[in-house]
């Protein structure tokens, strides 16, 4: 079982973050919101994706 936490601005871009390091498509992937915040001013959201 591989998994990744990735992190971005959206959920969109911390989804293809992550997607892209395990090189795999969305639906072969569950994905869990680990941490939104805030952080120098700028939003963020980290996202876990488990293959």
């Amino acid at each position: 079982m591989n998994s990744v936490t990735a992190t971005g601005n959206t959920i969109d871009e911390a989804i293809a973050s992550g997607l892209a390091q395990l090189h795999i498509e969305e639906k072969q992937a569950e994905i869990t919101v680990v941490e939104e915040g805030k952080k120098d001013s700028l939003d963020y959201l980290a996202i876990n994706l488990l293959l």
